[in-house]
């Protein structure tokens, strides 16, 4: 595997949708276990969750998957749970001492 020694050299958080059928989470969650980033799921989310006002709906003539085929678009729940998530990161990051 060639990420086998990969490692974040800063913190890292990845949020990803639990139905996100372009970027698979499987992967990403393997990785996350193993070097031990921050992996948040958003349960039945697609690619795209965070976007603001975007109808689900399916792209077509991707390379990847292997169908060519994903559903994309904002679920409101994912979304407004990831920004209070970044800004909670955010807020941290930029914490005056």
């Amino acid at each position: 595997d060639r990420l086998e020694d990969w490692r974040p050299s800063i913190p890292l958080t990845l949020l990803i949708g639990s139905a996100d059928g372009w970027t698979r989470p499987g992967p990403c969650r393997s990785l996350a276990k193993r070097t031990g980033f921050r992996f948040i799921e958003y349960e039945g989310a697609y690619h795209g969750f965070d976007a603001p006002n975007a109808r689900v709906r399916v792209r077509e003539g991707l390379g990847r998957p292997k169908d060519g085929k994903a559903h994309v678009g904002t679920d409101r729940t994912a979304r407004a749970a990831s920004i209070k998530e970044v800004m909670a990161i955010l807020g941290e990051a930029f914490r005056t001492p």
